[in-house]
C-alpha cells in the first residue's frame, strides 16, 4: 500500500495531466478523478493532492517559468504531457510544499515516470529533479 504522499502525488500528476490535455480547470479534473478511483483514497491523500493541485493552479505562469530556467538543452514547450505534467507537480511541491524526505519525493516521482512513460522520460526527470535538489530547493 502506497503511502499518503506517494498516492498524493500520483493523483496531481493525473490531474496535472489530464488539465494539460484538455484544458479546464484542475481542481474539478482532480475530483472527477477521485470519484471515478475504484478504491477511495484516505482523507490525508486527497488533501495533500488538492494542495499540490491548487497551489499549481494559483502559480502555473511562475511554476512554469521556473521549470523552463532549470531546463537544461530542452525548451519547455516542447517537451510532453507527461514530462510537464511530472515536473509541474515536482516543482510545486518542491516550491511551496517542500517536502522533508526529498529523495522519496524524487523516487515517487521516477517510479510514476517509469509507470506511465519510458525510460528516457525517467532519465530526464530524474536530471531535472536532482539538480534541483542539489541546488537548494
Amino acid at each position: 500500500m502506497k503511502n499518503h504522499k506517494t498516492l498524493s502525488r500520483e493523483l496531481a500528476f493525473n490531474a496535472l495531466y489530464a488539465w494539460d490535455i484538455k484544458g479546464g480547470e484542475p481542481i474539478p479534473i482532480l475530483e472527477d478523478i477521485l470519484h471515478v478511483m475504484e478504491f477511495k483514497p484516505k482523507k490525508d491523500a486527497k488533501k495533500y493532492a488538492v494542495g499540490i493541485v491548487k497551489l499549481f493552479s494559483d502559480n502555473t505562469e511562475y511554476i512554469d517559468k521556473e521549470i523552463s530556467s532549470k531546463l537544461e538543452n530542452w525548451n519547455f514547450d516542447n517537451i510532453g504531457a507527461i514530462e510537464k505534467a511530472l515536473l509541474r507537480t515536482a516543482f510545486t511541491e518542491f516550491l511551496y510544499l517542500k517536502p522533508q524526505k526529498k529523495i522519496q519525493a524524487i523516487i515517487d516521482y521516477l517510479d510514476i515516470s517509469n509507470k506511465y512513460s519510458n525510460k528516457n522520460t525517467t532519465t530526464f526527470i530524474n536530471g531535472v529533479l536532482s539538480h534541483l535538489v542539489e541546488n537548494g530547493i
